[in-house]
């Protein structure tokens, strides 16, 4: 039991990243849309700022999506390419924060945080998108 406890808290971990990145990126890509291809450059610049988290949800690997544990949120992206995530969940006082570089393929319309600090170790010097 305390094996696939890990796993699902992994799973959740996992697409943490992804399931903020639903509510926050696509503002930042929509304008875009009509255009056949967006630039990097021309999403990070609608990118760069601070969001607050609206809703979260977590992405499962077989589509399944379900409400995530995080209430209260932030993240912030600067022009120079480093971003910090804040998320809590108010209620039990639990909290996960990370930092790092981030990079864009507007290609794939995607944003990848290269985290390089973390309250959660393991996700030191992983990639989360």
């Amino acid at each position: 039991m305390e094996r696939k406890g890990r796993k699902d808290r992994k799973a959740r971990l996992f697409f943490a990243s992804f399931a903020v990145f639903a509510f926050f990126v696509p503002r930042a890509v929509q304008p875009f849309r009509a255009a056949s291809r967006p630039q990097a450059d021309d999403v990070k610049a609608r990118l760069v700022g601070s969001w607050t988290l609206v809703k979260y949800e977590v992405f499962g690997a077989n589509g399944e999506v379900r409400p995530g544990n995080y209430d209260v949120g932030r993240l912030r992206y600067d022009a120079q390419g480093e971003m910090d995530a804040h998320l809590m969940r108010s209620r039990e006082h639990a909290y996960l924060g990370y930092f790092g570089p981030y990079t864009i393929d507007a290609q794939k319309r995607i944003v990848v945080h290269h985290v390089a600090g973390s309250s959660l170790q393991n996700w030191i010097g992983t990639d989360q998108a």
